[in-house]
């Protein structure tokens, strides 16, 4: 199982746009409500002004909802906080799983933000909000994407 999510792990971040990217496990008794997880992007290149913020969630097939509720803040140095609802269609009407994957693990991804100014993301931070669940079970990790905005 290792060796599936280090090969989703690559795959997901392969892109010469992207400048940053970065997976955190979820714990595997669940992630709790009030736990959020923080990411603190770093910024190589000086040239690239405004952002695309991509939010990604890799999930068992054991996930029993068909899309998936999350809150990200975008904190800038000033701790000026943009929040923005985002939810991931984890599958289809008739249960079929969205996203890519194999074996049993897929991996699904939303926009958060199409163009911020990097100078305005000093940490990112991505809570479960998913109405009446305290205890989100089956998903495996959360990642966020930097790349340049179109």
């Amino acid at each position: 199982m290792a060796v599936v999510v280090m090969l989703l792990g690559l795959g997901g971040c392969t892109s010469e746009q992207n400048f940053y990217c970065q997976f955190q496990d979820v714990p595997s008794h669940g992630w709790v409500s009030q736990v959020p997880l923080k990411f603190e992007p770093q910024f190589p290149d000086s040239t690239i002004n405004e952002c695309e913020i991509i939010l990604s969630v890799r999930h068992n097939n054991n996930f029993a909802y068909r899309s998936l509720n999350l809150i990200v803040d975008v904190m800038d140095s000033l701790h000026h906080v943009v929040r923005t609802p985002v939810s991931i269609a984890v599958s289809d009407e008739y249960g079929n799983l969205n996203g890519s994957g194999f074996g049993g693990l897929y991996q699904c991804s939303a926009s958060v933000v199409e163009s911020i100014p990097c100078s305005a993301v000093k940490s990112i931070i991505v809570w479960p909000a998913m109405k009446g669940c305290d205890t989100i079970m089956n998903v495996e990790d959360v990642g966020i994407t930097l790349k340049a905005a179109k």
